[in-house]
């Protein structure tokens, strides 16, 4: 968290006055010769006989067709149109001064450059194509103070619909898949006509008939002929097969040779060679018997074999299974037709990646709770460790974070450094065999990893990590992870004065920071509908991420039955232990669903609720402080520094002092945030939001008194944010900016009197922008990368 305490109240109108003349002198307009008119945008106005289903994203389609695009403008402010006009005219061109005017710069887009004939024309055209076949568009120009608008005024028309949609009638066998293919037909009687919709069935024909073998047959060998005549505003349709096609694309083609080239150069030419000295590996011939990859783990790739039928789906499929590999740089699979029977020579070019590389990086780190400093991480890869694709990665981080605090004397530091190592194979490791067909190749993972953390003058901790885990998706907007293993042993070896003193007085926190191990199991499910193409052009996009997770219970099982009926262990006041320390148990559950809605190209808005419950059991009273829940912070709720809300009422107004490093964490969590996102101007986004939540304790806590979950009460235990962020998006990441509030936080009931009972409370009326003080201590900046959902 960054706090500011600048602000400047407009107490006088001379700075209002200033910055008015700085907005007009900075417009260009002045400079603009006699009879020229700056080009301020343009917008349409449609006007329908009915209510138009749709005709937002109508209006958008509409809107794209608008050009050319306007001068950037800020409030009026055309910064980039002045620092053209306030340039020279440079005497080359090139050097700083070109580049100034002409790149930084940019001349003015006038009236004269609009050619509003042509996109009237545009415009008409495309309400013909979306079925509207009656419709008028007009424009009318509006001209003021050297700036001028066009309106463009669109009379929609009644669509037309389809009535009757006829096949082809004809006795080809691709006349017949067409037909028996119908089930899925994307038109339907009743339908608005639309251009795209038709196209769109003439490509799923395409693929249905492909996958049966007719390589040779594309979406052009299907017309349309339509009948518009038949009145009520409704069209006959008739799906016919051109007459001049290929006799080729009448014909099914089934795989002949598999050729595999895996050290391919671009240099090579396409022909059918000679077989005789290939390595024969699955019905398959390599070229080049010297590969990097074992020839049996790229075969596997392959989902074609010889003597099958052509199919696209699984030629498809095998394309994105060999990217998947990830040690080709280069990947492509291409068919000869043997002109002698219908079969086809079929070709997969690979060209590899470099097998090994160093990565360095160097990052500054800053974060919500003032821990601010930089971090450095060296990475090795090996694509290829044994020849399998293996993909092997080792990396060696460490960070220096310091916490500047104005309720702090001196700094906190915090020094991290960790080793980790994962190696990565392209398939199920199993005791058992398991193939996957899926477009996407299945990922074994295994990672073990060491670190140490030290926060001067409170404790040094060390994690030591293991995990077993499998990974793989059956289409590209679901994922699924199963880690089976899943092993954490954290320690602390050395303990200092202030922190042992707030252990000694808080038996809770002692077991927090209790050496423990973590030995479960955990499953994520994933469903992302914005990875789907042309997602950023559907009004409705769903996120959701589901994870389960479990530890201790097959270690307590065996203890317990081990031990009988004749031991006192088995609870968290004498907990069962593996290699002289407790194991936790516990069951763990986490759903994130998020839902965008899409207003239109430059408008939408984004939401998000977390929740999450954590049940400690048999051996453990509470979930480890790395398994628990938070909130708080530029990714949580942004009106509160991070991990300082609850758990539940409990108030604890020393946060920002002595125990500065106990962050509030609980067994459950209940959050929520909705985000309404803007363009400003070009690469620049604004956003309005708020955010809502709480953790909660499941068992009670003597010394966080209100920590625990009241199902009658919890929604009045909410705390609640708002503000306004501003963020720069770019192709290569997005930096966002946010200021938040809280407009409902904890308080005391009796203030003087600190262990009284707290509650939450509105504090709208406590808002004062003015106030030096209120700024201060409710003021909240969030500086992050990428978006917080």
């Amino acid at each position: 968290m960054i706090r500011n305490t600048f602000i400047w109240p407009l107490r006088s109108p001379l700075p209002l006055v200033l910055m008015l003349l700085l907005v007009y002198g900075c417009s260009g307009t002045k400079h603009l010769k006699e009879g020229q008119w700056l080009y301020t945008g343009a917008k349409i106005d449609i006007q329908a006989e009915e209510n138009i289903r749709g005709e937002k994203e109508l209006k958008q389609e509409l809107e794209d067709l608008l050009k050319p695009k306007t001068n950037l403008s800020i409030f009026g402010w055309r910064p980039r149109l002045w620092l053209y006009f306030a340039v020279k005219e440079p005497k080359k061109d090139k050097g700083w001064k070109h580049w100034l005017k002409y790149k930084a710069g940019k001349p003015p887009v006038l009236l004269s450059d609009v050619k509003p004939s042509l996109i009237v024309s545009n415009l008409a055209g495309k309400l013909l194509n979306k079925g509207f076949f009656q419709s008028e568009v007009t424009y009318e120009t509006n001209k003021k103070k050297k700036t001028a608008k066009i309106k463009y005024i669109a009379e929609v028309s009644k669509p037309y619909r389809l009535r009757n949609i006829a096949l082809p009638d004809d006795s080809s066998d691709i006349s017949q898949i067409i037909d028996s293919i119908n089930d899925k037909t994307l038109l339907q009687a009743e339908n608005r006509f639309s251009l795209e919709q038709l196209q769109e069935e003439r490509q799923r024909i395409e693929q249905s008939v492909k996958d049966m073998g007719f390589y040779y047959f594309s979406n052009e060998d299907l017309i349309y002929e339509i009948d518009s005549t038949v009145g009520s505003r409704q069209v006959d349709l008739f799906l016919m097969l051109k007459k001049d096609v290929d006799e080729k694309a009448f014909q099914t083609y089934t795989i002949k040779n598999i050729n595999i080239h895996p050290e391919y150069t671009f240099s090579f030419a396409d022909s059918v060679e000679s077989t005789d000295s290939a390595l024969v590996v699955d019905s398959m011939n390599f070229m080049n018997r010297k590969s990097q990859v074992k020839p049996l783990v790229v075969t596997n790739a392959i989902l074609l074999r010889p003597g099958d039928t052509y199919s696209r789906t699984l030629h498809t499929k095998s394309l994105s299974r060999l990217i998947g590999l990830g040690v080709y740089k280069y990947v492509d699979i291409r068919f000869i037709d043997d002109s002698t029977d219908t079969r086809l020579n079929t070709m997969v070019y690979l060209a590899a990646l470099k097998r090994k590389s160093m990565r360095f990086r160097v990052e500054m780190v800053s974060k919500s709770n003032n821990f601010l400093g930089p971090g450095a991480e060296l990475t090795y890869t090996n694509r290829n460790l044994f020849g399998g694709a293996e993909l092997l990665n080792i990396s060696l981080r460490s960070s220096f974070e310091t916490q500047i605090s104005g309720q702090q004397n001196k700094p906190l530091n915090s020094f991290e450094i960790g080793l980790e190592s994962s190696l990565t194979l392209p398939r199920f490791i199993t005791p058992f065999n398991l193939k996957s067909q899926y477009r996407f190749v299945p990922q074994t993972s295994i990672s073990v990893g060491v670190s140490l953390m030290d926060r001067v003058d409170y404790f040094r901790m060390q994690s030591t990590t293991l995990s077993y885990a499998f990974d793989w998706k059956e289409m590209v907007i679901t994922q699924h992870k199963l880690t089976p293993v899943d092993v954490n042993y954290v320690s602390l070896s050395r303990k200092g004065p202030k922190f042992q003193e707030l252990l000694n007085s808080n038996p809770f926190l002692a077991r927090n920071y209790q050496d423990q191990f973590i030995v479960g199991g955990r499953y994520s499910f994933t469903y992302n509908s914005k990875l789907k193409e042309k997602s950023e052009e559907k009004t409705n996009n769903f996120y959701l991420n589901t994870n389960v997770e479990a530890a201790g219970n097959l270690i307590y099982l065996a203890q317990s039955a081990i031990a009988g009926k004749n031991t006192e262990k088995g609870s968290f006041e004498q907990p069962y232990e593996i290699f002289g320390s407790p194991y936790a148990q516990f069951a763990k559950s986490q759903i994130d669903f998020r839902y965008y809605y899409r207003f239109n190209k430059r408008n939408n808005i984004a939401s998000r609720i977390i929740v999450g419950v954590g049940i400690p059991y048999g051996n453990s009273h509470i979930l480890p402080y790395i398994k628990q829940f938070s909130a708080g912070g530029s990714n949580s709720i942004r009106a509160f520094r991070a991990r300082t809300v609850g758990p539940g009422t409990y108030y604890n107004d020393s946060i920002n002092s002595s125990d500065v490093y106990i962050d509030q964490t609980g067994d459950l969590k209940l959050e929520g945030s909705v985000e309404y996102r803007f363009d400003i101007a070009g690469p620049f986004k604004g956003a309005l939001f708020a955010d809502a939540g709480n953790v909660w304790l499941a068992n009670s806590d003597s010394t966080r008194k209100g920590g625990e979950f009241d199902s009658k009460n919890f929604m009045n235990q909410l705390a609640v944010g708002t503000g306004a962020g501003i963020r720069l998006v770019t192709k290569f990441f997005i930096m966002r900016l946010d200021l938040a509030f809280p407009i409902r936080k904890i308080k005391p009931s009796q203030p003087d009197d600190r262990s009284s009972p707290a509650h939450f409370e509105w504090v709208f009326d406590e808002v004062d922008f003015a106030d030096k003080d209120w700024r201060r201590k409710n003021l909240v900046w969030n500086l992050a990368i990428g978006y917080p959902f």
